[in-house]
């Protein structure tokens, strides 16, 4: 009886089937989308409204709590890739195939400006802490930064030989920090264009990439099937996550930094506890690879695209204020 009970444990574990604790998380809304594949998603600050960025380049709002459609803007030609919001939480930036960047007002979706003096296409696009400039991830392997007044190149960084895929912004703005296709992370200090530091590893493309709110840790998911958790400082690697079958897409740091998500090609989401590297729930609900997953603003939420839907659940998860919090 021992034995048979010992190796039903081992199953179970084997198996990936969640503890008691990870009973947390739960789906609590699935959104049709519009019938064209969604690359991104993210939740406005307040929660009220998901926005998503199509493959012909629609940027559509639902509303979050009845899924009805509350704008469509279309500007975008081609994919967006990226979306993201701003500290305050009143605009987005999209990044997209057809060599732009654009500003939009998150509450009605209209267009505040278009940075389209790129020479190649922009997969990721962020607007720094301090509402002063836009940063750009280009194909051609540069990363950009431009001036939001004006409009203008105010830096240009080269160092990665290929794409640049994916990048993050300290949570001060002191510091970028870039994926890319020639599977290097680098830290620059844009202040001087300068790259800090390089960090190796991943056996393929880098496809998402994330900084801790405290500044210490990077986060990243790449097409080698693999999650890492780097230390910021040293550029050491503190973990290997292994979990998904499949491309890793996307990763997220929740608000107080204490876990991490991610996505894959093997269309499931999983939740990590950071501090020790093991998963704390996987959730299998899309019927599709899930491109893009993302914490809310206030961490109480998750929300996930994948093909032509979007999923809301419930984090279940204890947050502190971070507002105070440290960081780079």
């Amino acid at each position: 009886m021992k034995k048979t009970f010992t190796l039903l444990l081992a199953f179970l574990f084997l198996a990936g089937i969640p503890n008691s604790f990870s009973q947390n998380v739960k789906e609590i809304n699935d959104i049709t989308g519009s019938g064209v594949q969604i690359n991104t998603v993210v939740l406005s600050k307040d929660n009220k409204l998901v926005i998503v960025g199509q493959k012909n380049g629609d940027l559509i709002a639902y509303d979050a709590k009845t899924g009805k459609q509350v704008y469509k803007s279309k500007r975008h030609i081609s994919d967006i890739f990226d979306l993201s919001t701003n500290k305050k939480g009143n605009y987005i930036i999209s990044a997209s195939r057809d060599h732009s960047a654009i500003i939009w007002k998150t509450s009605t979706g209209k267009i505040l400006k278009n940075f389209n003096k790129h020479d190649d296409i922009v997969w990721d696009a962020k607007i720094t802490p301090n509402g002063k400039f836009v940063a750009t991830a280009t194909e051609n392997g540069l990363v950009n930064l431009w001036e939001i007044k004006s409009g203008k190149n105010y830096r240009e960084m080269k160092g990665h030989t290929a794409r640049v895929s994916c990048l993050a912004v300290t949570k001060k703005g002191k510091f970028i920090v870039t994926g890319s296709k020639d599977k290097t992370i680098k830290v620059w200090d844009y202040g001087k264009s300068q790259c800090l530091r390089t960090m190796q590893g991943h056996a393929n493309t880098i496809m998402d990439i994330a900084v801790s709110p405290d500044g210490q840790l990077i986060a990243t998911a790449a097409k080698d099937n693999t999650v890492r958790i780097w230390n910021f400082s040293g550029g050491k690697e503190k973990f290997l996550l292994r979990g998904h079958m499949w491309h890793a897409l996307s990763v997220d740091f929740s608000p107080d930094g204490k876990y991490l998500v991610s996505s894959s090609w093997d269309k499931s989401i999983i939740l990590w506890d950071v501090s020790t590297g093991e998963i704390v729930q996987k959730l299998v609900s899309h019927t599709g690879p899930v491109h893009c997953v993302r914490f809310s603003a206030d961490g109480k939420y998750i929300v996930s695209s994948s093909d032509n839907h979007i999923k809301i659940w419930e984090s279940g998860l204890d947050f502190q204020d971070e507002a105070n919090s440290g960081g780079k």
